[in-house]
């Protein structure tokens, strides 16, 4: 499967580096849709520090599963003063907005979002 030649590829560059992912119904590039096709993004620096946290059941009731993934995140990290999360949720859980709007709630008005929805 190509996915786990991805993982080993990336780990045999850093063994510590976090990794998000999620499926999707296909990919958007600039020749057109693809179904067939994994993106893939590495992100190095030392301006930045990066956690991450997982929780389920989002669309039977987000604001505890967004509650429970905010609760897997520190809430200040001396010398990163700016914060951003990059959210990456079920789609067809229908709970789109409603995450946004938790995750602001849960982890903070100054929190900068991007993500999959």
């Amino acid at each position: 499967m190509i996915i786990k030649e991805i993982i080993r590829a990336v780990r045999e560059v850093n063994q510590k580096t976090p990794l998000i992912g999620c499926s999707t119904a296909g990919e958007f590039t600039e020749e057109g849709l693809d179904r067939k096709s994994v993106s893939v993004a590495m992100i190095s620096t030392d301006n930045y520090k990066f956690f991450t946290s997982i929780a389920s059941g989002l669309k039977e009731n987000y604001e505890s599963t967004i509650k429970s993934a905010a609760k897997g995140l520190p809430e200040n990290v001396p010398e990163f003063p700016f914060k951003s999360a990059i959210i990456l949720q079920d789609g067809l859980a229908g709970r789109g907005e409603e995450t946004v709007l938790s995750a602001a709630m849960f982890l903070g008005n100054d929190v900068q979002f991007c993500g999959y929805i």
